[in-house]
């Protein structure tokens, strides 16, 4: 939501301490409220929506579903030259009945690569991408 959304006002609206020791705080920590740059990948009215928003060099992916747990395919193309660090952050197999699990993973990615995601029914993605060294 965090990506998605134009305001974080909308995505937190309760209590601080309720997200102490969640999984996924870190990347409500590092993510920008004022983008440079915002690509819509994907999406349906009403159903669901992939978004890619940059901040400087690093780029930021969102995904969101309705209570339909979907497959998608996000293309990188609008990545720059050279490769990336993906910091993700997605469902896990059971967040459909538990929607505090999510699995982290980071991997290296270019422009050329895709990113096959699985959300969960009223899940997400989230992906935090920085210029590899």
């Amino acid at each position: 939501m965090f990506v998605i959304y134009d305001s974080p006002l909308c995505c937190v609206c309760d209590h601080p301490r309720n997200y102490k020791g969640q999984p996924g705080l870190e990347f409500l920590r590092i993510v920008p409220t004022v983008w440079d740059d915002t690509k819509v990948i994907n999406g349906e009215v009403g159903k669901y929506i992939t978004m890619a928003r940059r901040s400087g060099e690093k780029w930021f992916i969102g995904a969101m579903t309705d209570w339909t747990g979907r497959t998608a395919q996000i293309g990188l193309d609008f990545l720059g030259e050279g490769k990336y660090t993906a910091h993700i952050f997605a469902d896990a197999p059971d967040s459909g009945e538990n929607a505090g699990k999510l699995i982290k993973e980071e991997r290296t990615v270019t422009a050329k690569d895709s990113l096959s995601i699985k959300m969960a029914s009223g899940g997400g993605f989230a992906a935090h991408l920085t210029p590899a060294n």
